[in-house]
């Protein structure tokens, strides 16, 4: 409920830029109902076309696909542009209203945060935030309602593919999900030794005639040689194990796709499946694959989103300092002739040498 009530928060930024948001929404919901509907064009280019050697139905099957296809980019393109546009005026608004907020903040507050700190929140914690809110309707919508339609036609049509749909489902999730904490908190000590690698770099060398008059350089230049070996050491663990993971999640996948050509083929040849329908259901497990990424790493990083957006309720919270009306409308810097000063002031001049 309280990540509930943050996202509501951060909403009223998505308010002035809500149609380009609905029509993100409308135009995927196209684009996916077009990109569903090619596997069951196939299925009629199989079947129908090539079995009865129709060359009329085979023209328009191939036409109406690329069709499809077409519409099927325009679409995206269109959605992907409304997609720019909000999320480029969210980030430009929630960054000037954190900027303005962090200026009124207290001395006391910038004298517990670091610069960098400070930098990251205008920043990162910025597109974190922004990107949860703009991506987290769409996402849900679009691609677990292509989930739910695609299971639903394959179920309709025989339920073994429905079964083999899910089992694919649950191996894409796996792949995605595999190693993926371990890997996101080497991330994460990454970012954290390049930040303290950038703020080492900067407090020292903006100090630099303090860390001279007291000789501390080779002092210095140990410590800052810490930091980098830290990072050197993290980021070698991070990149093998992120190509463990690639070489094992591309073996498991390949030998899933051959179990279900396998599979299908053993269906054809006895009778039970149509050519037709095999190579629907190739096409259709295919495109399970986008849409169980997308929520995949919609709910990994809302960890980071709901971080990101707390960093910033903590400057939208901080008590500010009180706004003093100040003015320069009464300010005078002319001469008044008429006005006598240091009159009767005794002067002195000491003789020249």
């Amino acid at each position: 409920m309280k990540d509930l009530r943050t996202l509501q928060k951060f909403h009223k930024f998505l308010k002035p830029h809500i149609a380009l948001f609905l029509s993100i929404i409308f135009f995927n919901l196209i684009a996916a109902c077009l990109l569903i509907s090619i596997p069951l064009l196939v299925r009629v280019f199989f079947d129908r076309a090539l079995a009865y050697q129709d060359t009329q139905l085979l023209n328009t099957s191939v036409a109406t696909i690329a069709g499809i296809y077409i519409l099927y980019y325009c679409f995206s393109i269109i959605a992907d542009y409304c997609k720019i546009y909000t999320s480029e005026g969210m980030i430009s608004s929630l960054t000037e209203r954190v900027f303005e907020k962090i200026q009124r903040l207290p001395l006391n507050f910038h004298l517990g945060n670091k610069p960098s700190a400070l930098l990251a929140r205008t920043t990162k914690d910025v597109s974190n935030s922004t990107q949860m809110v703009e991506s987290l309707l769409p996402t849900i919508l679009v691609n677990s309602g292509k989930i739910f339609i695609i299971i639903a036609i394959l179920l309709f049509i025989d339920f073994r593919f429905a079964i083999l749909a899910i089992a694919t489902t649950l191996i894409y999730i796996w792949e995605i999900k595999s190693d993926s904490k371990i890997i996101s908190n080497l991330a994460d000590e990454v970012a954290l030794a390049n930040s303290d690698i950038i703020s080492r770099a900067g407090e020292r060398l903006i100090n630099i005639k303090t860390i001279k008059a007291f000789g501390q350089e080779r002092n210095e230049s140990l410590s800052f040689a810490w930091l980098i070996r830290r990072r050197y050491r993290t980021e070698i663990k991070k990149q093998f194990l992120e190509t463990i993971k690639t070489f094992g999640n591309s073996a498991t996948l390949r030998l899933w796709g051959i179990f279900l050509v396998w599979y299908l083929g053993i269906q054809v040849v006895k009778g039970f499946l149509t050519l037709g329908e095999a190579f629907m259901f190739l096409l259709f497990a295919h495109q399970l694959s986008a849409p169980v990424r997308s929520l995949t790493n919609l709910f990994s990083n809302w960890k980071t989103g709901m971080e990101s957006m707390a960093n910033l309720n903590e400057i939208f919270n901080a008590p500010c300092e009180e706004n003093i009306d100040t003015s320069t409308d009464r300010i005078n810097f002319s001469h008044l002739p008429t006005l006598e000063i240091l009159n009767e002031v005794p002067v002195k001049f000491p003789a020249r040498e």
